[in-house]
């Protein structure tokens, strides 16, 4: 990963600032920073990595401050190491959506190839997905994620085009975008079989390798039987029907899947997601004994209809002839157990090409887990996903820790292991380059927060789970301050021992080590008070916090008034509150904070609030944003339905969920 500098922008301010200045040597400073800002992004390009996006993007917005005209001029040395880049990577950065959206003119904007699924939820749900559509920015999209749109998510008011129009117009209008040429798209629940035709032989489509239907209310067998016609448009390499036939009670068959992997239409498939069908093993092995499947890199098998035949699945594919190259198995909830993993570690054909392994099943031992580690076919793992295999323990923790290819291992999680403090202690002696790390849930006690803090082979680390640890107040200094885990960006620790839960979070507010944390999970068992919220707002290394999360605790109003002060809210994006002691002054506070800049949802469910805060959230920036719930008490009472309820809902639900 290239070091970024910025001496050089600097110095271009102080020639602008310091006036009179000769306009020559004004022009020869900026020329001379673009040729610097050139080798930069080369530099990063050559890196593809979020890490790497994230730092073009905040380079293009320094040059933008100085002078507009300038990312032009950098853009087309750009582009052309850019293309090298997966699309998943060149995500639209917060701070650049609503001019994507809106069709601002922006040149920077032309390197942005997708949108993230979070990123389009807050569009649906702010009423904005169809100007999204209709945006000369969509041409630059590869890949777009409508997965999480539907009409109860609130598309159906667009607020900024103040038009009407149900997810059917936004489907047509979609078809309709001749310029447009998406190579991959998930659609949503609304979306009916004749929409999806329409898109399917629209010109949009023509060029699409991926298509996800998720959880999509169609009838998967008649899904599957307009992706088998002669005449389909679509050359797939990805196809998701997880839970296809949600809604219409029709999931996918075994009858018709053996149609599908037979046809023509299957021989291009690198990867193929069936979980939550009615497939049972007799499908599964359709799929192994069909050399249509010869070039299947990933499968997803989760939650099939059949799982009581246990590891039946897995043995038809560790028999098959033709699932050779193999890289990405996805098992979870199938009844695969020990029988499972010994074939998975003993098959070549199965196991040498694996470097995604997830079976979350409940049904491995310590004997399935010595299994993997004693495998001389996985050499080429970098992610293990074993959650929720209880009976592991320590003693196949042992046994993984002594597996060669742990040293390798990116993503590891052991949430819900059975683990205590000795299967930590060797897990952490083995890993040497996880960036994710997931040990929630796992019988770690006092000692265990000191493990982890030592532990140089974390160093990479950026997502971390603690979920439910244990610790003792004499740990917290070694942990905030520990150098080892200097560079994550995303923890949890809910479910902390509430005795030394504050001070923790004090300390850290304090520590510099800290500075890259964007999320911050410490929801649920009343552990942390006003003290934590008052620390975290009042931080002066916590400038990346985008997401809070103080779920259930005993936050009261004192604390959110602390945080509608600080500086910090002007960067969150998402802040979680539910199950506290908020009363309507702390909400009164927030609502006239003049930081609310980038909220985007906001839960407040469960705490004691009134109408009283009707008109300060009314006249603030409050009641453009999301806000899962308010208060268990008087739905109906005016101001909390028309500020809780969906854009554009003509009625409110007799019930309301838990957590809307």
């Amino acid at each position: 990963m290239a070091t970024i500098s910025r001496p050089y922008f600097a110095f271009a301010f102080t020639e602008w600032s310091n006036q009179p200045a000769a306009p020559e040597r004004v022009k020869v400073s900026i020329m001379q920073d673009h040729e610097r800002l050139i080798q930069e992004l080369r530099s990063l390009a050559d890196d593809p990595s979020s890490s790497a996006w994230d730092s073009i993007c905040e380079l293009l917005d320094e040059l933008d401050q100085i002078d507009s005209a300038s990312v032009s001029k950098c853009l087309p040395a750009l582009q052309e190491t850019l293309t090298a880049w997966p699309d998943s990577l060149r995500v639209c950065p917060m701070g650049w959506c609503e001019d994507f959206v809106s069709g601002v003119d922006s040149p920077k904007l032309s390197i942005v190839r997708q949108i993230e699924s979070e990123q389009m939820c807050s569009l649906s749900e702010a009423g904005s997905l169809y100007t999204l559509i209709k945006s000369p920015h969509l041409r630059y999209l590869t890949t777009l994620d409508l997965s999480c749109c539907n009409s109860s998510g609130g598309i159906i008011e667009d607020r900024w085009a103040n038009d009407d129009l149900p997810m059917p117009a936004v489907f047509q209008l979609l078809a309709d975008r001749a310029d447009v040429s998406l190579s991959a798209i998930d659609l949503c629940l609304d979306i009916d079989l004749e929409q999806l035709k329409v898109l399917i032989e629209s010109k949009t489509l023509s060029q699409c390798r991926h298509l996800g239907l998720e959880c999509a209310g169609l009838n998967a067998d008649r899904v599957v039987e307009e992706l088998t016609r002669s005449d389909c448009p679509l050359l797939l390499e990805s196809l998701n029907l997880n839970c296809t036939g949600l809604g219409s009670g029709v999931f996918l068959s075994d009858s018709a899947f053996n149609r599908f992997v037979e046809s023509s239409n299957a021989r291009n498939l690198k990867s193929l997601r069936l979980a939550g069908t009615d497939l049972t093993v007799k499908g599964i092995e359709s799929l192994a004994q069909s050399p249509n499947c010869r070039e299947l890199e990933e499968l997803d098998i989760s939650f099939m209809g059949d799982r009581e035949t246990g590891d039946g699945t897995i043995e038809k594919l560790a028999a098959s002839h033709y699932l050779k190259n193999l890289k990405r198995l996805i098992c979870v909830d199938s009844g695969a157990g020990d029988v499972s993993a010994k074939l998975i570690a003993e098959t070549r054909s199965l196991g040498e090409k694996l470097n995604h392994l997830k079976l979350n099943d409940g049904a491995i031992t310590a004997a399935g887990a010595a299994a993997l580690a004693d495998s001389e076919f996985l050499k080429r793992l970098v992610h293990l996903d074993l959650c929720e295999n209880q009976s592991i323990g320590d003693s196949g923790c042992l046994s993984l820790a002594e597996a060669p290819w742990m040293r390798r291992l990116e993503h590891i999680n052991l949430n819900w292991v059975g683990m205590t403090n000795v299967g930590l202690s060797a897990i952490l002696q083995s890993l040497e380059q996880p960036t994710f790390l997931d040990l929630g849930r796992n019988e770690l006690k006092e000692g265990s927060l000191s493990l982890i803090a030592e532990a140089h082979g974390l160093r990479r680390v950026r997502e971390l789970n603690l979920r439910g640890i244990e610790f003792d107040e004499s740990e917290i200094a070694a942990f905030v301050t520990s150098p080892v885990l200097s560079k994550v960006k995303s923890l949890e620790l809910s479910f902390c021992p509430d005795r030394v839960a504050d001070q923790l979070v004090v300390d850290l507010a304090q520590s510099p080590q800290w500075n890259s944390l964007n999320s911050l999970d410490l929801s649920y068992r009343d552990a942390f008070t006003d003290r934590s919220l008052i620390a975290i707002a009042n931080s002066p290394y916590l400038k990346n916090l985008t997401v809070l999360d103080l779920s259930n605790n005993k936050i009261t109003s004192e604390g959110l008034v602390a945080l509608a002060q600080s500086k910090l809210l002007s960067q969150l994006t998402e802040l979680r509150l539910n199950g506290n002691q908020i009363c309507d002054d702390g909400l009164i506070a927030l609502a006239r904070s003049p930081y609310l800049r980038k909220l985007q949802k906001l839960a407040l469910y469960s705490n004691r609030l009134t109408e009283q805060s009707s008109d300060a959230v009314a006249q603030s920036p409050l009641h453009e944003i999301r806000v899962l719930a308010l208060t268990m008490r008087n739905f109906h009472g005016g101001f909390m339905v028309d500020f809780v309820r969906a854009p554009g809902a003509d009625e409110w639900p007799e019930d309301l969920p838990g957590e809307w």
